[in-house]
């Protein structure tokens, strides 16, 4: 069954959510794209198995950001959860009203860049 998508509302962005299903490489920002851009990618995740509990979510995405600072991008994530932790750093920063520096902007680059990894590999098969 597909999924439509819905407009999702947050901190004055307002994003056509895109479910995993119906993402394509061209709905991801580029890796050197503009914060507003990520956010408003960010922002277009919706799964409930995530973000129906949000401290768990900021632990999962905390996690992953200590985890990087201390070696690097090694953790497998699938789709979801790579949209799940953007999602949180774009919550974060809308809600913040402030871009992220240094590491952890670096890891915000990263998880889009392993997002277009997944969706050129899904397309090859």
């Amino acid at each position: 069954m597909k999924s439509e998508p819905f407009e999702n509302k947050i901190f004055n962005h307002v994003t056509t959510v895109i479910p995993n299903d119906q993402l394509r490489p061209e709905h991801l920002p580029a890796t050197f794209a503009d914060w507003n851009t990520i956010v408003s990618f960010g922002l277009s995740f919706h799964n409930s198995a995530y973000l129906s509990e949000i401290e768990k979510l900021r632990e999962f995405a905390m996690n992953g950001l200590e985890s990087y600072k201390e070696y690097g991008f090694t953790k497998k994530y699938s789709l979801d959860e790579l949209r799940a932790i953007l999602y949180f750093f774009a919550k974060k920063s809308a809600s913040d009203n402030q871009s992220p520096v240094g590491t952890e902007l670096k890891f915000i680059i990263q998880l889009i860049d392993k997002m277009h990894n997944l969706l050129e590999e899904k397309q090859d098969d």
